[in-house]
């Protein structure tokens, strides 16, 4: 179908019993444009002498930018390539990489696709047209684009012209500062691009402290049939809903951690409810990873698609800390080098982490980096239960609503200047415990991070690390001792300990025992302070417990 056409009077057709002909302008198809009389479809003539007929030029009949590819002009030809590619709406950087953002007309889904050479070359071919010297130098001629300028637009590690990006949102979100971003397209402070419909989030510019607790209400309600062991295990869920809301404003959030002790206790309905507060879509529900390679590249896989929850479902034992797991939840990127590929990929962490099982707790490192809620059924058989109220086709039916709610509170906290009240702080989780720990707290519910500081204290490494502490103050007070000297000389509770370091060998390894102690080195447990004499090896190393 032709775009546009321009009514030409006579004598531009060739037929005289028509007094019209139309001209339509150049497509895919027709590049040069052409033009026939109004009744006769089978009248043509060559669009040559049809443009230089009328003085119209050649670029304004092709309708698309015209590049001569003169030779000697390389980095003047990239920088006019580079220059259409950013005139594109949906083309950013990511990384030092060229990506391109898509929208599913039928779901409304983001999509981010890497722009390889061959998309590049596609996208130019599509806005451009390319004319070559021939080779008699007399004329120029229609070309294709030659790979190398597309070969070396990808391979660009910095592409000046483009809006750098660094995620997508489906919903409005935070700033840095605490306001509100509630127009869709691309935010220049957060380097965001967000595509949502503003008038479905009825959010006040500045709710007041009676808004919050309306809110809070609204979303307690939500959770009332759910069997919570304790009033801080129902703040804790309530502030993983907060943290899923504004996942993508936070640099880095804990995992969330639904614990039951037994199955069909509802952990999977609360944690999918939880999930919809980040994602229209149904949360998808994976294995937890059996080892730390796995992990990696199952992480960077779903990271780099730009999944926004990633549910590790009835985990049938306790969660291992996988170093990548333990990077991802601490840092703002994550690093590794994609299946089958020599490539390091840097991808954002921004996805919100839940996972649950039946008496499954997080072990050693992750401890720290997991908010732990549990739910006890009251009922025999949890599975013959049934809910009267529907949360998740509730929320997923009004999502945009309780989406507000969320960010109505936080807002609230904001504008009322974040009054913090006086609890431990989490310094690897600064603004998640400043958004979605300390709005609860403004509110009056329980410290949401109760769980976090108790798995710290119950940690067996810092409960053995405690007990070897004390037991080697009480038996040397401040005094520097050669580890030989210790076992020989040290009181019962510390030989028990010194044991147990060992696991259970009733002849004591020095070295295993020293590197065990080098592990621990300068760790301080209730004022005590393990401490090493570097300049002794580490086989027969001088110690001493210093107290503060």
């Amino acid at each position: 179908m032709a775009r546009s056409s321009v009514v030409l009077a006579p004598p531009f057709h060739c037929n005289g019993d028509n007094n019209v002909a139309f001209y339509y302008e150049s497509s895919d198809r027709n590049p040069y444009g052409w033009y026939s009389c109004h009744k006769c479809s089978v009248c043509r003539q060559t669009p040559v002498p049809f443009y230089e007929k009328i003085g119209v030029s050649f670029p304004d009949i092709i309708n698309k930018s015209l590049i001569r590819l003169d030779k000697g002009l390389f980095p003047e030809i990239l920088a006019i390539l580079e220059y259409e590619l950013e005139r594109c709406d949906d083309i950013f950087q990511k990384r030092g990489k060229l990506i391109r953002i898509s929208v599913d007309t039928n779901t409304d889904k983001l999509t981010i696709t890497d722009l390889l050479a061959e998309d590049i070359r596609r996208i130019l071919s599509e806005r451009c047209k390319f004319m070559k010297l021939s080779s008699s130098g007399d004329k120029w001629d229609l070309c294709n684009l030659p790979a190398d300028y597309c070969n070396n637009i990808y391979k660009t590690q910095r592409h000046l012209k483009f809006k750098e990006i660094n995620d997508t949102a489906t919903q409005p979100y935070l700033r840095k500062d605490g306001s509100l971003v509630n127009m869709p397209g691309y935010d220049q402070d957060t380097k965001i691009f967000s595509h949502f419909s503003k008038d479905d989030f009825p959010i006040q510019a500045e709710p007041t402290r009676e808004d919050a607790e309306n809110s809070l209400l609204c979303i307690d309600g939500l959770l009332s049939e759910f069997p919570f062991a304790s009033e801080e295990d129902k703040a804790a869920a309530i502030s993983a809903i907060l943290t899923s809301t504004i996942r993508i404003s936070l640099p880095n959030a804990p995992m969330n951690h639904c614990n039951a002790p037994q199955s069909s206790s509802g952990k999977t309905l609360l944690m999918k409810c939880i999930g919809a507060f980040n994602t229209s879509f149904p949360v998808a529900s994976l294995e937890f990873p059996n080892n730390n390679e796995e992990c990696a590249k199952k992480m960077l896989a779903l990271l780099k698609k730009g999944t926004g929850v990633i549910f590790f479902d009835n985990a049938n034992s306790n969660l291992t800390a996988y170093p990548s797991l333990c990077s991802i939840l601490t840092d703002e990127y994550f690093s590794d080098r994609i299946l089958g590929q020599s490539e390091i990929s840097e991808v954002s962490t921004r996805a919100l982490f839940l996972s649950n099982g039946n008496n499954v707790v997080p072990l050693k490192d992750l401890r720290r980096r997991v908010i732990e809620f549990v739910i006890l059924p009251t009922c025999e058989n949890p599975a013959t239960r049934t809910f009267s109220k529907r949360p998740l086709d509730e929320i997923l039916l009004n999502r945009a609503y309780y989406v507000s709610l969320v960010l109505t509170m936080i807002r609230a906290w904001i504008v009322a200047g974040c009054p913090e009240v006086d609890v431990p702080t989490i310094a690897t989780y600064k603004d998640w415990s400043n958004w979605c720990r300390q709005v609860l707290l403004w509110l009056g519910l329980p410290d949401p991070a109760t769980s976090l500081f108790r798995a710290l204290d119950d940690d067996p490494d810092r409960l053995i690390l405690r007990r070897f502490l004390h037991a080697w103050h009480d038996s040397f007070k401040n005094q520097r001792v050669m580890l030989r000297d210790a076992i020989e000389r040290g009181n019962t509770t510390l030989k028990e300990v010194l044991t147990e370091i060992n696991d259970g060998g009733k002849i004591l390894n020095h070295r295993s025992i020293g590197k065990w102690l080098s592990k621990h080195s300068r760790r301080t447990v209730d004022g005590l302070t393990l401490e090493k004499d570097d300049s002794i090896t580490l086989s027969a190393g001088s110690w001493r417990v210093s107290s503060r």
